[in-house]
């Protein structure tokens, strides 16, 4: 049982999503979603990949073949080494630019201050992941998709709404 107060730390969580038409499925109200740093969309896997799940489902668990790659202490230093990634004032205000942007607009939900720090956090570790001690423009539009378009639009399909291109295209890029 868990102490109250106790974090752990590192902590993570991934959640799937059911489209809204299955039966039983609710939208998560948009201050929920708001917590959420990516939605992605994975679609379907290929007829192979397929294949393989329906054969590796009649062997049971496979979850003893899972491999750790790093250690919970590596994963903290990694965190801590983000800190070191260098984001300039020029691209601080193109992230605030396309934040500010979307409460501009009346088509679409307002994003959050919490959305710019998550954007700041994940540029941050696209720029560490590529070998970089600092951030592009480039890391920004890569992302901004991805953390955006669920909470410019609760009710799109991941990646099918342009909301968020539109807004990459309407704000002029400093760098």
């Amino acid at each position: 049982m868990a102490k109250a107060g106790l974090c752990l730390n590192p902590f993570f969580v991934i959640a799937t999503q059911n489209p809204h038409f299955h039966s039983g499925t609710n939208a998560l109200p948009e201050s929920q979603l708001d917590r959420f740093l990516f939605r992605l969309a994975l679609g379907f896997p290929g007829a192979e990949a397929e294949k393989q799940l329906l054969r590796d489902d009649s062997k049971g668990s496979r979850l003893s073949l899972i491999k750790q790659a790093l250690s919970g202490q590596q994963l903290i230093s990694m965190q801590q080494q983000l800190q070191q990634v260098q984001i300039t004032e020029p691209l601080l205000d193109y992230i605030l630019a396309l934040i500010r942007a979307s409460r501009q607009q009346t088509t679409m939900l307002p994003l959050s201050p919490r959305a710019g720090k998550g954007l700041v956090r994940a540029v941050k570790a696209l720029a560490f992941l590529a070998g970089r001690d600092y951030a592009t423009a480039d890391d920004v539009q890569t992302l901004f998709p991805y953390l955006a378009e669920h909470r410019l639009n609760p009710q799109s399909v991941a990646g099918v709404s342009p909301f968020s291109q539109q807004l990459l295209e309407q704000t002029p890029c400093p760098l």
